[in-house]
């Protein structure tokens, strides 16, 4: 449609574009004009209107959002972040490539050199191809050369880096301020995940068989929450079963989530001398006794008496242990309990098996066992608590999504580590970061940082902190200039629909428990 205004000049500043809701409107002018009306949903509804002496008012375009005042970064914070950064001093570095035996007389590459290499400059590659790691070393090696430098004393001289990084990241940390998380010590969430490699590492990485690759290696992962970072990193066979794993180092005070493949016994019972507290699903088939009466429980049929949604009572688990707990009961959805037994029926057929009649009946149930008392863990936001265990899901996922180390170039099982070790530095180093922001950012503003986006933030910028990280005062600065501008872009988006994990911590549940009808 065009329109000519009479005073020859151009629309006003601020005039919209063409084509907003309902009917294409003008600014407010007099003009003798014929006018064919689209409407926007249906095309070929068209209105032809006379000669008419019309004045449109154009709506006005609406005003952007106030900018967000920058958010502050105490000095000390500040100071945490320059000292992580500068975690591999260049002399500390050939030190330990000395002892490690990596390096053993002066060459062409430098130990700071292969670790910059493996660290920043792998990451930023789809498909870390030999020729491409030997371009970043600007012509000093060839990829033959650098084919042959990927030993055991090369894998050892990166695991002893990973040991030196996660040590010393511990040292700089803020703790979250929440009221749930506060009674224990340190809330630590451990799970693994695993993937396939080439059939030629199989005599290194043996996989479990059947339909998948005959090799496969699995890392096991223990997540700090109140911290923010990366606690053990430890990387086994395939086919080595998770309730075999037990997580070093515990403390007093400490609160321990699993995922139900870890579910053992034996190392509840060690948690509990230990003087540590777990928070775990309960293993259909466990035997349960009553700790006021110390008869068998039958849980199914007391579940199906059961008419309440919420249910706890003390118990004594297991037939040789009998560790005193606590166990809490919460009716799902009706959706929720068909899903899960339509997945179980899948799971089952796909075995050759039949699912039991006791596990039909609990999939309308929530089972979690604890040994923390009411004090320190409600029994109302048990649930929300165990929610948490979801963070380790998504780290995770960037391991894979971002780092991409289910992604195998090589049939050497040292080039293989390697990889594999310079890129858990790496993902060390951005977890000690996000971990010392985050806790300003929540106990100072009530915002949160995203580490989804941090990592995909400092992914773009891989090449130059690379660059950088060859001098380490020169990688600080590079980082803290840039500080700013990731904050900006890395905050979570707040949606009062949608709360976040931290903030579901600190919600007061309406959930009303019951004791067995026993």
């Amino acid at each position: 449609i065009g329109v000519k205004l009479r005073n020859g000049k151009n629309p006003p500043k601020g005039t919209p574009d063409q084509g907003s809701e309902g009917f294409l409107v003008m600014q407010k002018v007099n003009c003798d004009l014929w006018v064919l009306i689209f409407l926007v949903r249906g095309w070929s509804n068209c209105v032809l209107c006379a000669k008419l002496r019309v004045g449109l008012a154009m709506p006005r375009r609406p005003r952007k959002s106030a900018r967000r005042p920058p958010l502050k970064i105490s000095a000390a914070t500040r100071a945490s972040i320059a000292k992580i950064v500068s975690a591999f001093p260049p002399r500390q570095v050939g030190r330990w490539a000395r002892q490690t035996g990596f390096i053993q007389r002066r060459r062409q590459l430098k130990p700071s050199d292969f670790l910059s290499l493996m660290v920043f400059a792998s990451w930023s590659m789809i498909a870390p191809s030999l020729e491409a790691l030997a371009a970043e070393l600007k012509g000093a090696f060839s990829r033959v050369a650098l084919h042959y430098r990927f030993t055991r004393q090369a894998s050892e001289f990166l695991w002893r880096c990973l040991e030196w990084v996660m040590a010393h990241s511990q040292q700089f940390h803020r703790v979250l301020q929440t009221q749930l998380l506060k009674p224990f010590s340190r809330v630590l969430i451990h799970d693994s995940s695993s993937w396939d490699l080439p059939p030629s590492l199989a005599g290194v990485f043996p996989g479990s068989g059947g339909s998948a690759s005959p090799a496969n290696c699995k890392v096991q992962l223990t997540y700090e929450v109140k911290r923010g970072r990366l606690q053990a990193l430890q990387l086994t066979a395939g086919n080595r079963p998770d309730q075999s794993f037990r997580p070093q180092g515990l403390r007093a005070g400490d609160l321990i989530l699993a995922d139900l493949g870890f579910f053992s016994l034996r190392f509840f019972a060690a948690v509990i001398r230990q003087q540590a507290y777990f928070l775990s699903r309960l293993l259909i088939g466990t035997q349960l006794w009553s700790a006021p009466t110390g008869r068998l429980m039958n849980l199914p049929s007391l579940l199906q008496k059961a008419f309440g949604q919420a249910y706890q009572h003390p118990v004594l688990m297991g037939a040789g242990h009998r560790l005193p707990c606590r166990l809490i009961c919460l009716r799902v959805p009706a959706l929720v309990a068909q899903q899960r037994r339509r997945r179980l029926c899948q799971t089952a057929r796909k075995k050759g098996r039949t699912p039991s009649p006791l596990h039909l009946v609990l999939c309308a149930w929530t089972l979690l066992v604890t040994n923390a008392p009411e004090r320190l863990l409600p029994a109302a936001k048990l649930y929300t608590l165990y929610r948490l265990r979801w963070q380790v899901e998504l780290i995770f996922k960037q391991f894979k999504s971002v780092l991409r180390i289910h992604h195998c170039h090589t049939r050497r099982p040292q080039r293989l580590l390697c990889e594999l070790y310079g890129k858990w530095i790496a993902a060390v180093l951005v977890h000690a970061l996000h971990g010392s922001l985050n806790a300003e950012l929540w106990n100072q503003h009530g915002q949160e940082l995203s580490f989804d986006k941090l990592w995909k933030r400092i992914q773009q910028r891989a090449l130059s902190l690379a660059k950088a990280s060859l001098h380490p005062l020169r990688l600080t600065r590079c980082l803290l200039k840039q500080l700013p501008q990731l904050l900006r872009s890395c905050l979570k988006c707040r949606q009062p629909s949608r709360p976040t994990t931290l903030e579901l911590l600190d919600i007061p549940e309406k959930l009303s428990f019951e004791n067995f009808p026993i």
